[in-house]
């Protein structure tokens, strides 16, 4: 190694680092105005855009009248970025 080089590749700060584990989901239902709750924790009503999770797995709930839609999801760099909860047929679809 020259001298004044780094032997090792300079590591991520702490804001990179966790800036690279989350990513920004937009979550819908067909009709719109369900409520969310992800992993616990109420969201709003949809459509909601720029949800923030970790990456990992979470568990969706969508509930519009009496009718309920869960889902569980795996937030991945590169996975899709968009769930929509379908409540007539009680379907979800995802996509970019």
């Amino acid at each position: 190694v020259p001298l004044g080089e780094p032997s090792v590749a300079p590591t991520e700060s702490k804001k990179e680092s966790r800036k690279a584990s989350t990513m920004r989901l937009r979550l819908e239902s067909v009709p719109p105005g369900a409520r969310v709750t992800v992993d616990g924790k109420r969201l709003g009503r949809t459509p909601l855009d720029g949800v923030k999770l970790t990456v990992g797995n979470h568990r969706i709930r969508m509930r519009l009248d009496d009718q309920r839609g869960v889902r569980q999801i795996s937030v991945q760099k590169g996975g899709p970025t968009r769930h929509i909860w379908h409540q007539k047929e009680d379907q979800w679809s995802s996509g970019y």
